[in-house]
């Protein structure tokens, strides 16, 4: 039987030749304490059920921050950055709204903070869903509260810039957000009307120009930046009349879009587009007449060839973590792309 936290799923390489292999994903202690590992397995943040978050390594723990119990940790880190972000939401099991501001942390852990004896997590503010780009110079974060997106700015001269966005007909709608300067950024986010549209912002001079607008009210999209470009994956909800999928590059200059990959089924997106070089993963709808099921593609933004990569049948996610790359198989999580084992650091058991 399948357990939540250890298996092992073989794929069959007759049918499909480039298909990989979903692994087992090795730990000395059940996964769902664990929030984050590097992806050298050279660090592991993990949590206790008694509310604390701790940061294991060189067979050493360090307590990061302090919680009451049931608080629920979400830790992020773009790869090869040395700052680490933190939400914190407590009664976690209690409170189901989704738009519940969580505090953010900003813990920076590169070389010269390793060699440290105590570990320090800044709160930066209030909201959901924090990013950080331009190699950790700015973090970004949604404050539905108050309807803005919040730009900080952590490197010297430091600063916060807020950018409002439009009044939305769904209050649980969530827009994303992509720096591509300083000074600019790529918006994702709904009009007045429930229609995703894509924005081009200027959050200091609090200026913006309409990059795209979606067909109808029934795409949903997705946008992720390689090698400074940014890609608009759309894709119809499955109940649409008309089922289709694209994935297009966006020119910020001509404020234009190319098709370079459609389908005439609604994909389920989930695209990671940093796990491998000029490459996007998702996840794309393989269904036929009879049968209804998703697998992983994977697209090369160069030669445009698609290739599907898993024969699962029933992928309902994919994430990254660090340079690792984890699909959901039938509830359960697989490592795809990276290293499986997380006991390089000897993470020590909770009890």
């Amino acid at each position: 039987m399948r357990t939540l936290f250890a298996f092992l799923i073989l794929l069959s390489s007759t049918s499909f030749s480039n298909t990989l292999e979903l692994k087992e994903i090795i730990s000395k202690q059940a996964l769902y304490n664990i929030r984050f590992v590097s992806g050298d397995s050279s660090f592991t943040i993990y949590q206790k059920h008694t509310g604390g978050l701790f940061l294991s390594t060189n067979y050493s723990v360090h307590k990061i921050l302090n919680s009451e119990p049931n608080t629920q940790f979400s830790v992020t880190r773009k790869k090869d950055s040395d700052l680490i972000l933190i939400s914190k939401k407590e009664r976690f099991h209690q409170d189901f709204n989704l738009n519940t501001e969580e505090e953010i942390f900003i813990l920076l852990y590169g070389e010269k903070e390793k060699k440290r004896k105590e570990i320090v997590a800044k709160k930066i503010g209030n909201g959901i869903n924090p990013v950080s780009h331009l190699n950790g110079k700015f973090v970004t974060y949604l404050k539905p509260s108050s309807g803005e997106i919040v730009v900080e700015k952590l490197s010297l001269p430091t600063n916060t810039y807020k950018i409002r966005l439009p009044s939305s007909p769904n209050p649980f709608y969530q827009s994303s957000i992509l720096l591509i300067s300083e000074q600019n950024a790529v918006v994702k986010t709904l009009n007045s009307s429930g229609i995703e549209t894509l924005l081009k912002i200027n959050f200091v001079k609090n200026d913006q120009q309409l990059v795209k607008k979606s067909e109808s009210y029934q795409i949903r999209s997705e946008i992720c930046m390689i090698n400074e470009k940014i890609y608009l994956f759309e894709s119809s909800y499955q109940s649409a009349i008309n089922e289709l999928s694209k994935l297009s590059i966006v020119d910020l200059e001509s404020l234009k879009t190319e098709i370079i990959y459609e389908s005439q089924k609604s994909d389920l997106g989930n695209i990671a587009c940093n796990s491998e070089k000029d490459t996007i993963y998702f996840l794309k709808n393989y269904s036929s007449n009879t049968k209804s099921y998703h697998d992983v593609a994977k697209f090369n933004i160069k030669d445009k060839k698609l290739l599907r990569v898993t024969n699962e049948d029933y992928i309902t996610n994919i994430f990254e973590m660090d340079g690792r790359l984890i699909a959901v198989s039938n509830g359960v999580q697989m490592l795809l792309i990276g290293e499986n084992s997380l006991k390089k650091d000897s993470i020590p058991s909770i009890r």
